[in-house]
């Protein structure tokens, strides 16, 4: 199933919210086995007043399992300049 049309099917109570660089996003934790991945975490973000906005949606993936979803967007934060430089590049 793709990530949009899971989205459809979260609700605001399946959902609790993260700050990151002074914005709030509210955020579904998916936490278990992806094919050809192991155990990893996904995570679906949307910015507090766009929640179920498929437009406003965002995923993260992450393979290390001991992370909170704090540091795996404050992570991302820090790290999507460097990989919009390696694409331009």
């Amino acid at each position: 199933m793709q990530i949009k049309d899971f989205a459809q099917y979260i609700e605001r109570n399946d959902v609790y919210p993260v700050t990151v660089n002074n914005v709030t996003y509210l955020i579904y934790r998916y936490e278990g086995s992806l094919k050809g991945l192991g155990n990893a975490i996904v995570l679906l973000c949307w910015p507090e007043k766009a929640f179920k906005n498929p437009k406003a949606l965002h995923a993260f993936l992450c393979t290390d399992v001991e992370l909170d979803s704090q540091t795996i967007l404050e992570y991302y934060g820090k790290r999507w300049p460097i990989e919009i430089f390696f694409r331009e590049s």
